[in-house]
């Protein structure tokens, strides 16, 4: 490996981790609106007896990452190697990161990831974070 080469991972895991403690930091101070779960007595009636109601305090459940684009550039090969990331093949392609702490938080999981793709930005990469509910 050549010395740029060297130099070049090195950077790259440098900003890989303060993306990281960026994502922390934003999921940090996010406080999630609690769901409310409500199981009525016919399920396809919302009309009918409220028969178990429940919280859930980390509001939504979901997923969330930051995806990296194009696949094949330098960031996202790190990435692969190193972070565990997925090659996507579908739709807009690229690489995922994804956001396995928070439980099932969907509102803790995209703050990290949207703090954690913005850092990436700030560095050339083309990144943004990729959030759905379950």
């Amino acid at each position: 490996m050549t010395a740029q080469a060297i130099q070049t991972q090195r950077s790259l895991a440098e900003l890989f981790r303060r993306a990281e403690t960026a994502g922390r930091q934003a999921a940090a101070e996010t406080t999630p609106e609690p769901m409310v779960v409500i199981q009525h007595e016919n399920p396809a009636s919302d009309s009918s007896k409220v028969i178990k109601r429940w919280t859930v305090p980390g509001g939504p459940c979901g997923s969330a990452g930051v995806r990296i684009r194009p696949g094949n550039s330098t960031a996202a090969q790190f990435a692969i190697r190193h972070l565990d990331a997925l090659s996507l093949k579908g739709y807009g392609g690229g690489v995922l990161i994804s956001i396995r702490r928070y439980g099932q938080s969907l509102d803790w999981k995209s703050a990290h990831a949207r703090a954690y793709a913005a850092i990436l930005r700030t560095a050339g990469i083309e990144a943004y974070a990729d959030c759905q509910i379950d």
